[in-house]
């Protein structure tokens, strides 16, 4: 198995499992998201939630057990995810994205490109996975590839934040 097989194993489960807990912690606030994303009357975004929640679920465990099949899975949602994210920025809906299920900004720049970044991954792990190629990796270069995934992971899930705390500090109106 190759370390970078195991990196991008470790990011794409991260981000996956991690926003598949999150939408199920802030289910009320997801579905308002689902609502106006896909201009949907909100009783009806309950099984669309349940279904992008599963999804991402089955990726995070699919990546680890089946890579080629899990990889696949993470990019096909990331780019349905991409177009939905494309749409509401067409439609300037300013619901803010609860891709984490705390986000507070509305849909992005930064949103297209974490995904831009997990799809990349997403790509990379499954040519590793069907290919086989990649520096075979001993069991202390797995260990650090996973631990330098699962830093990349937790970065991309807080880039939000992160890039709230670059900007500048605005004036208060007195």
């Amino acid at each position: 198995m190759s370390y970078l097989l195991v990196g991008c194993q470790a990011v794409v489960t991260v981000v996956f499992a991690a926003a598949s807990v999150s939408k199920l912690r802030r289910r009320a606030e997801f579905r308002r998201t689902l609502m106006s994303a896909l201009k949907m009357p909100l009783p009806r975004t309950g099984v669309v939630a349940w279904a992008v929640v599963v999804a991402e679920a089955t990726t995070a465990l699919a990546v680890v057990a089946v890579p080629a099949v899990g990889f696949v899975l993470g990019a096909v949602l990331l780019a349905g995810f991409t177009a939905v994210i494309v749409s509401m920025m067409r439609r300037r809906v300013r619901t803010p994205c609860r891709c984490f299920g705390a986000g507070e900004r509305p849909p992005g720049a930064v949103h297209l490109v974490r995904n831009a970044v997990l799809f990349a991954t997403a790509a990379a792990g499954g040519g590793f996975a069907v290919t086989g190629a990649g520096p075979r990796a001993d069991l202390p270069a797995a260990v650090v590839a996973a631990a330098v995934g699962v830093i990349v992971a937790v970065l991309l899930i807080y880039l939000e934040d992160i890039l709230a705390l670059a900007q500048p500090v605005r004036a208060s109106a007195r």
